[in-house]
Parts: C-alpha cells; sequence; structure tokens
C-alpha cells in the first residue's frame, strides 16, 4: 500500500511539472506525510482519495493558458533592456501575436504595450533610487534609445522628471536615516 500510494504520489507531482512547469513540492511533501500513516485498507483508500483531491485542489483555477501569460511576463522582465516588440515575445512562448495580445489583454486588464511601459516605469524607479547611474544608462538598461523619450515618458507615468524623482529619493532617504 506504501508503495503504491508513494508512486501514485510521485507519478502525480511529476506529471503536473512536466506538462505545465508548476513545482507542487509542497503538497507533493505534505501527500508523503500523510501516506504515512497509512495502516489499513480503508486508511489507503481514504490517503488515495486525499492526494488525488489534494493535487485537484493546487489545479483549481489553473490553466494552461496563465502559462503564456507567465512565461511573457517572465521573457519581458529578464529583456526590459531590449526592444520588445509583441511579434518577438509572441514567438517566444510560442504563440500568435493575436492570440497573445487576445490572452495578455485578457488576464491583465492592460495592453502588451502598456504593461511593458509600466515594468520599465518600475524598472526605472528602482534605478532611480538605487543606483547612481546616469539618466541616460538608467533610459538604456530600461529600453529607451533616447534619453529625451525616456525623460518624457518618465516624466508623463510619474509626474516627475528622472532628475526630480532621484532628488525626491534621496532626500526622502536622508529624512528617515
Amino acid at each position: 500500500m506504501l508503495v503504491f500510494l508513494t508512486s501514485m504520489n510521485r507519478s502525480f507531482y511529476n506529471y503536473i511539472l512536466y506538462t505545465t512547469g508548476r513545482s507542487l513540492h509542497q503538497c507533493c511533501y505534505e501527500n508523503g506525510l500523510l501516506i504515512h500513516h497509512c495502516r489499513t485498507k480503508e486508511t489507503f483508500f481514504r490517503s488515495a482519495d486525499t492526494i488525488i483531491q489534494n493535487y485537484c485542489r493546487q489545479l483549481e483555477g489553473w490553466s494552461p493558458l496563465n502559462m503564456y501569460i507567465l512565461r511573457t511576463k517572465e521573457y519581458i522582465d529578464r529583456n526590459l533592456d531590449k526592444n520588445l516588440r509583441l511579434e518577438e515575445v509572441a514567438a517566444k512562448v510560442y504563440i500568435s501575436k493575436a492570440y497573445l495580445s487576445e490572452l495578455f489583454t485578457a488576464y491583465t486588464g492592460k495592453s502588451f504595450s502598456s504593461y511593458i511601459t509600466e515594468r520599465r516605469m518600475e524598472r526605472a524607479r528602482q534605478l532611480l533610487a538605487t543606483t547612481r547611474l546616469s539618466i541616460h544608462d538608467v533610459g538604456m538598461a530600461c529600453g529607451f534609445l533616447s534619453p529625451a523619450y525616456f525623460s518624457t515618458v518618465f516624466t508623463k507615468q510619474s509626474g516627475l522628471s528622472p532628475r526630480q524623482y532621484r532628488a525626491a529619493m534621496a532626500r526622502s532617504a536622508r529624512h528617515s536615516a
């Protein structure tokens, strides 16, 4: 009974990991603890049912479509310094650009380009607040080829120019220290 339940638990875990890329290590571990309390035929069947239910609960609300969005977001975050075009990103996650655009908006509530701009601004704010990189280098690290365009977008998004934002963060850090 123990061998069967252990094998079943591991099989579910490996199948989910292989097909979805999701590691349910904690679920597998907790199921393993449950298995060791199995001593009778009744507890064997109850344990088998519980293992299946535990994996089902973990997968509730998850869909393979979410993986496309997750992979897209990861790719964007790794490549914010590059020119990110919908066609290229869609090819990297193996779906069409039209389908990625539709999924992205449905799952995030934002267009692909709006999301990229938002992530670039978050990165820019973080770099301006924590590094001494020049404004030009911050813009380049965030995928802006033109310092003037970076400054325009940053000012529009935050209400402050990059220089003003950095100065405000420096003042804030001095006052909280």
